[in-house]
């Protein structure tokens, strides 16, 4: 009965709401979870475990992945510097690295989407288009049009002749937070799109 009544004052929550807007919107992008992925790169799919934490103090955002018959593997990513720090791999041996490389356009996109979503606001204006906002990563030229609507968020930028999107959903309305969050770069050298698709089980809140 407390679910069911919760539910409900969330209905008549949504109903009395304004129209979305990005600053707040961006901010139901769950950085502190845990769940599954799959990764999808040069027609391999690779489905992991995985748990993720961000440290907002050192704009660091942690990746953990539990890999089949590998083990676990972290990655660091500076979304401020848009750089990736493999724990695992060292100098030469990183940059020598294919799988490093393949993801590298990847890396430095989603460094901006979590610029976009943490403690660095964008600067957000609404275009022409109903329910589309163009937004610019704080200190930087880099926008990003942002849609919005129907517990889905879409993400989308391009440069080098190369389009990189994030897209969220809320699958579950009691959950003010999304539970399906996918990142993608869809480049003329690769028949199919580089993705990585995560299934949150659990968002936690930010580690000071």
């Amino acid at each position: 009965m407390f679910f069911e009544g919760c539910s409900n004052l969330w209905h008549r929550q949504k109903i009395s709401k304004p129209s979305p807007i990005p600053e707040t919107e961006l901010q139901k992008l769950c950085w502190n979870s845990e769940g599954r992925a799959r990764f999808e790169a040069a027609g391999e799919r690779h489905l992991v475990t995985f748990f993720s934490e961000m440290l907002s103090a050192q704009t660091l955002w942690r990746l953990g992945i539990q890999i089949p018959m590998k083990g676990e593997e972290v990655i660091e990513l500076d979304y401020v510097k848009r750089q990736a720090i493999w724990p695992g791999l060292k100098g030469n041996q990183l940059s020598r690295d294919k799988q490093f490389a393949a993801w590298q356009s990847l890396i430095e996109a989603l460094s901006d989407f979590l610029s976009l979503s943490v403690k660095h606001e964008p600067q957000c204006h609404k275009k022409e288009t109903s329910g589309v906002w163009s937004c610019t990563v704080l200190g930087t030229d880099r926008q990003y049009d942002v849609k919005l609507g129907d517990g889905q968020l879409l993400i989308e930028g391009q440069w080098g002749g190369d389009i990189f999107k994030l897209k969220a959903s809320q699958l579950e309305e009691e959950q003010n937070y999304y539970q399906m969050v996918e990142v993608q770069q869809t480049t003329k050298q690769l028949t199919t799109p580089l993705a990585a698709k995560f299934f949150i089980k659990e968002c936690r809140q930010t580690p000071q």
